[in-house]
Parts: C-alpha cells; sequence; structure tokens
C-alpha cells in the first residue's frame, strides 16, 4: 500500500465496488421494466442496501466521515459510485418526467428520493422512527412503497409543471 493513504484508498475502492454493486442489483432488477416500475425497483433495493445492518454497515460510517471531513478518495467515490447511482435514477426520473436527465428539475428530484432514503442508514435515527427498531424485509418493503408513491406523486405534479411552461 505504499502508506497509510494507500491503505485507506484500498478500503474505499472496497465499499465503492459494494455501492456500485447495489446500483448494478438495481439496473438488474429494472431491466424491462416500466419506468414507474424501476423506480419502485431501484427505491427497493437501494433501501435494503444501505439499511443493511450487517456486513455493509462499516462503509456508511466510512462514507459519513467521508463526506464529513473529505479526502481526495471523496473524487473516486463521486465518479465510481454515486455519479453512476444518480445518472441511473435521473434517467428514470427524465424519462417519467419527459424531459431530459440532464435537466436541473430532473436532478432536484432525483436528489429528494436519495434523501428520503439515506434518514434510514443512521440506526440509532431509524431506530427512533420506527417502533420495535429491527427494520425488516417487511418494513424495508412497506418504506420502499411510500417513498416510491411519495415520489412519483411530486414526480408527476413537476411533469404537470413542466408541461404548462413553468
Amino acid at each position: 500500500f505504499r502508506d497509510k493513504f494507500g491503505l485507506y484508498t484500498a478500503v474505499i475502492q472496497t465499499a465503492i465496488d459494494a455501492m456500485r454493486s447495489a446500483t448494478e442489483a438495481s439496473m438488474e432488477a429494472g431491466k424491462g421494466r416500466s419506468a414507474e416500475e424501476k423506480l419502485r425497483v431501484h427505491i427497493r433495493v437501494y433501501l435494503r442496501h444501505i439499511t443493511d445492518d450487517g456486513s455493509a454497515s462499516w462503509i456508511h460510517q466510512l462514507m459519513n466521515h467521508e463526506m464529513t471531513d473529505p479526502t481526495s478518495a471523496l473524487e473516486l467515490i463521486f465518479e465510481q459510485a454515486i455519479r453512476p447511482r444518480v445518472k441511473y435514477l435521473s434517467g428514470i426520473v427524465g424519462e417519467l418526467m419527459g424531459i431530459p436527465a440532464s435537466d436541473e428539475r430532473v436532478f432536484r428530484c432525483a436528489a429528494s428520493i436519495q434523501g428520503q432514503c439515506l434518514i434510514y442508514v443512521y440506526k440509532p435515527v431509524r431506530d427512533r422512527f420506527m417502533p420495535g427498531g429491527e427494520f425488516s424485509p417487511a418494513a424495508i418493503a412497506k418504506t420502499a412503497d411510500h417513498i416510491a408513491e411519495f415520489s412519483l406523486a411530486g414526480i408527476r405534479r413537476c411533469r404537470t409543471r413542466v408541461k404548462s411552461g413553468r
């Protein structure tokens, strides 16, 4: 590894690979589906991945550290894990809105969806919102369905505004 940062970068790459595998699983599960179904599947797969309190929990701690006290490794994380996920999600949202994925309105919708999911990353916070504590597969599915419905309603409203020229 040559030095401490080399070791840190190797650990970051392992985290990136895990994050990318979640995006790839979402993309694979969404193949051949409508944009609405792709969104539902993406949210469910992503939420299942980020709420994994076992093998993936260290990734969230590492990402939290990197987001609050960034190193030069943040660029790797952004380019290899975050950008591909947001690009995929923006493609879905753009299709639902009937505008290019590069439109800033699409990004705002995609960021809203991400934000709704990310509140569930932090187990101490999640446990306070979820009576009984454990975020079971049924609770994940129910939460994913809610986020999808809420997001689709917002996207429909945004699409109406786009069509009316606002």
